[in-house]
Order: C-alpha cells, then structure tokens, then sequence
C-alpha cells in the first residue's frame, strides 16, 4: 500500500462523512505533523497495484480514470473544507509509506500554518470566460460573395475584390476576438476588485472545452465568505452585460 494525502487540516478538522476516498483504499485518517502546531494531513493508504508509478501513468493518461481520479479527490477535499479552512493538495500526492509522508510533509508545517490562516474565513471561487460561437466562429459568406465567386472568371477584377471581401471577414473576425478578450480583462478586473487574491491559471484546450468554445479567461478569486453575495450579483451583473463573451462560475 502506498500513503495517499489529500489536503492539511487544523486540529479541529473532522473526517469527511460524505467521501470515502478512493475505491479499494483504506478508511481515510489523520496524520498529526510534527512541530505543525495541531496541524493534521488527511491520508489514506491506496494499492500499489493502483496507484504505482507505471499504473499511475496509464490511470492518468485514460480520461475515463482520471475524471474519477479528479472528482473523488475534488469531492474529498470538498468535504473537508465543511469543516474548516484546508490545504489541498495535488492530485496524487503519494508517498511509500506513513513515514515518509509524515516527515515531508511536517517539514513544510510552517507554510501549510501560513496558508490556512490565510484561507480561514474566505473560498475561493473559479470563473471561466469562453468566447461564444457567434464571436469565434466564421462569417457565413453573404451574395455578393458568392456572386463575386460566380463571376471571378467572367469579370475582370473580380477574383482581387473577391479576395478582398474574404481578408475583410478575417479582419472583423480578428476584431471580435480583440474585443472579446479586452472583455474578459474588464470581467476579471471587476471579480479581482471584490476579492483578497486572484490568480489566472492554464487556459483549457479544445478537447477540455470543446471544439466549438475558446477559453479566454481562466480565473481563480479567494472571497471573503461575507461577500459571496456580491461575487454573485457581480457576475450576474457581468453577464446581462456580456456581448461576445460567456461567463461560467463554480464555487465557493
């Protein structure tokens, strides 16, 4: 068995009753660190046959188990934070032993004690901005184009205004893709305006977002939990105003 941690927690944290961890591990437990003032990492202890390097690697290259993967440790920390303010930490954070797991991670205690004092009282919340299809997706050819098309080898001059008709296309395309992400800048301006720190992270890909969708904006903001409402009239406000943009919210 390998030791698995999930995320640190302050001494009063309590198991999560609403997860169990991964299927054919152990029951999850606590870990206390050593000189981390009270400070406990939850764990549970996974089969190597499951979770050792090679098999690690083919669960995380087959999106079938690494969407399970992701969800059971999302859905763990989750819980946890019920409870308090919590560390997470990365997917598939693995250590050979309890041992090895405990001397690791008792040696960052100090910058796990820094975070959770930071985070105590706040959530964050993760906003994601898309371009719309109408904004990313290309001009449907009007008559004079095709009129333009039909007549190329009939008119002189009508393949070059032809051609100019497509660079204009591309050119309002261009515009609206400008447009859409000095958007996006305003959106995130206003959300980092409401929060104590905001962060931008990996814009997803097409095979994450779909073909048909740009991810211009991928946005995390730590709230005070006194403010949850504003962030959610803020974003509400946001996308009765939005254009060429959509506005996905998750959160706390």
């Amino acid at each position: 068995m390998l030791t698995c941690v999930f995320a640190i927690q302050d001494a009063g944290g309590s198991l999560p009753a609403a997860c169990a961890g991964y299927e054919g591990g152990s029951d999850l437990y606590q870990l206390s660190l050593a000189g981390g003032a009270g400070l406990r990492a939850l764990a549970q202890q996974v089969p190597v046959a499951d979770f050792g390097e090679e098999a690690l690697r083919e669960r995380l290259a087959d999106p079938a188990h690494l969407e399970i993967g992701a969800r059971t440790h999302d859905a763990l920390v989750t819980a946890a934070a019920v409870g308090g303010a919590v560390v997470p930490l990365p997917l598939a954070t693995l250590f050979t032993d309890r041992t090895r797991a405990l001397a690791t991670l008792s040696a960052r205690a100090g910058q796990f004690r820094v975070l959770l004092d930071r985070l105590r009282g706040n959530a964050e919340w993760a906003v994601k901005v898309h371009l719309t299809q109408g904004a990313t997706g290309p001009d449907a050819p009007d008559e004079r184009d095709r009129s333009g098309s039909e007549s190329m080898q009939s008119a002189h001059g009508a393949g070059r205004a032809y051609l100019d008709r497509v660079r204009a296309r591309r050119q309002r395309q261009q515009d609206r893709e400008a447009a859409a992400v000095a958007e996006a800048a305003r959106i995130d301006e206003t959300l980092a305006s409401l929060a104590k720190d905001a962060a931008h992270r990996r814009l997803h890909g097409t095979q994450v977002t779909g073909r048909h969708r740009s991810q211009i904006l991928n946005g995390a903001y730590l709230v005070d939990g006194r403010r949850a409402e504003q962030l959610r009239d803020a974003v509400a406000g946001l996308r009765a105003r939005a254009d060429l943009v959509e506005i996905e919210v998750s959160g706390p």
